[in-house]
C-alpha cells in the first residue's frame, strides 16, 4: 500500500502541473467563454486525481538489464546473443523506503491544507464585500463628461449607463454592462 501511496504521489508531483499547463494555455488562448473555462478546469481536476494513479508499471514488464559492460574492442558472438531473452525482474526497478510515502504523504497533507485554509479565507472575503456591496449612482459631472465622450466616438445605438446594479441582488451585475455596437 506504500509503494502505491507513494507512486501516486511522484506520479501526481510531474503530472498535475504540466496537466495545469496545458489547462492554463487553453484556457488564456482558446477563446473560451468563462463557462468553458470553468468546464475546462473541473475537467482538470478530475484528470489530476485519476491520471497519477495511472501508472505504467501494470502495463510494461519488469526487466532485468540487458546491456553488459564489454570493452569496445571485444568479440561478440552473434549466435550467443540470439539465443539470451530477458526474464521479468522480481522487484521493480526504483524501490522508495517505507518512510517516504509516510513524509510524501503528510507534506501532501500539509500543502492541501494551507491551500484549502486560503481558499477559505478568500471565500469569506469575497461572501463579505459582495454583502457590503450598494448601488452607485454616478455624479452629474461624470455623466456629462461620458455623454461629451460618448457624442465624440461613433457608437450608434449606444447607451449611457448611470445607475449599476447591486450584484448581490441583480444578475445583469454578471453580464458585466452593455457595449457599444462596432461601427
Amino acid at each position: 500500500m506504500q509503494q502505491i501511496l507513494a507512486s501516486y504521489l511522484v506520479n501526481a508531483a510531474w503530472q498535475v502541473p504540466v496537466v495545469a499547463i496545458c489547462a492554463f494555455i487553453i484556457s488564456r488562448f482558446g477563446g473560451l467563454s468563462p463557462r468553458g473555462r470553468n468546464g475546462l478546469w473541473l475537467v482538470f481536476l478530475g484528470v489530476a486525481a485519476i491520471l497519477p494513479a495511472i501508472t505504467l508499471s501494470t502495463l510494461l514488464p519488469h526487466m532485468t538489464p540487458t546491456v553488459a559492460r564489454v570493452p569496445i574492442d571485444a568479440l561478440v558472438d552473434a549466435q550467443a546473443l540470439a539465443a539470451l531473452h530477458t526474464v521479468p525482474a522480481a522487484d521493480p526497478a526504483v524501490a522508495l523506503p517505507p518512510w517516504s510515502a509516510w513524509t510524501m504523504i503528510a507534506v501532501f497533507a500539509v500543502v492541501a491544507a494551507v491551500l484549502m485554509a486560503r481558499l477559505a479565507v478568500a471565500a469569506i472575503a469575497a461572501t463579505r464585500l459582495v454583502r457590503q456591496s450598494k448601488r452607485v449612482e454616478l455624479p452629474a459631472e461624470i455623466i456629462q463628461a461620458v455623454e461629451v465622450r460618448r457624442r465624440l466616438e461613433p457608437c450608434r445605438g449606444g447607451r449611457l449607463q448611470t445607475r449599476y446594479p447591486d450584484p448581490q441582488r441583480d444578475d445583469a451585475a454578471r453580464r458585466g454592462p452593455a457595449r457599444c455596437p462596432a461601427s
